[in-house]
C-alpha cells in the first residue's frame, strides 16, 4: 500500500504544476492511509477507533465509499485522508478521491483556524454543502486534467468530447442519486451539491479554454428531472463561488439558499 500512495501523492505534485482554481496549501501536512477497504485504511490512520467498526451497519456505511478525511482527535492530532482501493477503479481514481476528500480537509481547516479545538464541530447545512460542492468542483477538474493527459494531440474537438463526457457521467449520476433518495432531504442536498460543482467546473473549464461550446453554459447543462424538481439550483453556485472561506455556522448571504430547502421539504411533502 505504500507504493501505492507514493504514486497518488507523485501524480497529485504533477496536477499541481497545472491547477490554477484552487489553492491547497498545508496539504503534506494531511496524513494519508491506503487500504482495501475503507474500514482497513480508517483503522491504519486511527486504531484506536477498532470498537466503533463492531458495529456492522457502521462497518458497512464506511465500507461502502471510496474515501474520507479524518478530523483531529486532539490538538497535536493530524488530520488524516483515507482511501480504498477496492471501491476505486484505478490509479486515476484514487486520486481523484484524494483530491476531493482533501479540499474537503483544507477547507475544514481554514473553517476552525480562528476556533479554539473544543469549539470544532461539524459545521451547519449551508457549510456542509458548500464543502461537498467545492470538493466537487476539485475532483472534476483533476478528472479534466487526467483525460487531458491522455490524448497526445489537444483540440477544441478534444476538449469538447472531454467536457461531454464527463457532463453526462456526472449528471446521470446526479439524477440517479436523487431519484434514489426522494425521501432523504440530507441526500438531496448532497447529490444536488456534487451536480452544481461538477457542472459549475464544466462550465469554468470551457471558458479557460476559450469557450469551446455554449452547451456547456449552466443554463444549458441542467438536466430537466432537476430543473422541475428544484428549480434552477445552478444559483446556489453563485453564492457558494464567492466563498472562498466558509465558516462553520455560516449564514446564506442571499436567499437562493433557504428557497431551495423550502423547495426540497415542499417536493417531499407533495
Amino acid at each position: 500500500m505504500e507504493k501505492i500512495k507514493n504514486e497518488i501523492i507523485e501524480h497529485f505534485r504533477k496536477y499541481l504544476l497545472w491547477e490554477t482554481a484552487f489553492s491547497y496549501a498545508g496539504w503534506e501536512d494531511i496524513e494519508v492511509y491506503i487500504g482495501n477497504t475503507l474500514s482497513a485504511a480508517w483503522l491504519k490512520g486511527r486504531p484506536e477507533d477498532a470498537y466503533k467498526f463492531q458495529d456492522i451497519r457502521f462497518k458497512k456505511m464506511v465500507n461502502s465509499a471510496r474515501g474520507k478525511w479524518l478530523e483531529k482527535q486532539s490538538v497535536n492530532d493530524t488530520y488524516k485522508v483515507i482511501i480504498s482501493t477496492e471501491r476505486c477503479h484505478d490509479l486515476n481514481d484514487m486520486v481523484r478521491t484524494y483530491v476531493h476528500e482533501l479540499r474537503h480537509c483544507l477547507d475544514y481547516q481554514n473553517a476552525v483556524r480562528d476556533l479554539r479545538f473544543e469549539e470544532y464541530e461539524l459545521g451547519n447545512k449551508f457549510y456542509l454543502d458548500w464543502s461537498e460542492y467545492r470538493a466537487s468542483m476539485a475532483d472534476t477538474r483533476y478528472e479534466f486534467y487526467q483525460l487531458l493527459n491522455e490524448n497526445k494531440e489537444i483540440s477544441d474537438n478534444t476538449v469538447f468530447y472531454i467536457l461531454s463526457g464527463m457532463l453526462g457521467r456526472r449528471s446521470a449520476d446526479a439524477v440517479v442519486g436523487l431519484m434514489n433518495n426522494k425521501e432523504n432531504i440530507r441526500n438531496i442536498r448532497y447529490y444536488i451539491s456534487r451536480y452544481v460543482g461538477s457542472s459549475r467546473a464544466i462550465r469554468n473549464l470551457n471558458m479557460e479554454f476559450g469557450e469551446i461550446s455554449e452547451v456547456f453554459h449552466l443554463w444549458n447543462m441542467m438536466p430537466v428531472y432537476i430543473d422541475e424538481l428544484y428549480n434552477m439550483t445552478f444559483y446556489l453556485g453563485n453564492e457558494w463561488d464567492e466563498l472562498e472561506i466558509c465558516k462553520l455556522n455560516q449564514a446564506p448571504s442571499t436567499y437562493y439558499y433557504e428557497e431551495f430547502l423550502k423547495t426540497i421539504s415542499t417536493t417531499q411533502q407533495g
